[in-house]
């Protein structure tokens, strides 16, 4: 049991193992929208970012101004996303209700917000 009588679910060895690239020297490649009104071509980092379990690994060069190398991120459909950046400690969530997944405006959105976000740190 941890703090305020909180249990520790996964272990840190475990969360470490899950931010680490799991597809070796793979790349996550660009997948194309199969139908426009639910979902465009996705994900940004595409061509050269890695995969852990269940999240994409930033992987350098990184967008200066940005999310950090080693920093894990994902998308759900309607445009719910969240980044993780370890060598900053932080982590964001951003939450819309819309379609298509990865529509531009939506996409601008997100990376707006991580900049302001990054602007405002120490």
């Amino acid at each position: 049991r941890g703090r305020r009588g909180s249990m520790r679910l996964v272990s840190e060895p475990a969360i470490r193992l899950m931010m680490e690239n799991q597809i070796g020297n793979l790349v996550i490649e660009r997948q194309s929208a199969v139908n426009s009104s639910v979902a465009m071509a996705f994900p940004p980092g595409a061509g050269h970012d890695k995969f852990g379990f269940g999240s994409q690994i930033e992987t350098p060069p990184s967008e200066a101004g940005m999310r950090s190398p080693g920093s894990v991120s994902w998308g759900g459909i309607f445009n719910t996303n969240f980044w993780i950046d370890p060598q900053i400690g932080i982590a964001a969530v951003v939450l819309m209700q819309t379609l298509p997944y990865a529509d531009a405006k939506c996409s601008e959105l997100l990376r707006g917000f991580e900049r302001l976000v990054y602007q405002e740190l120490p």
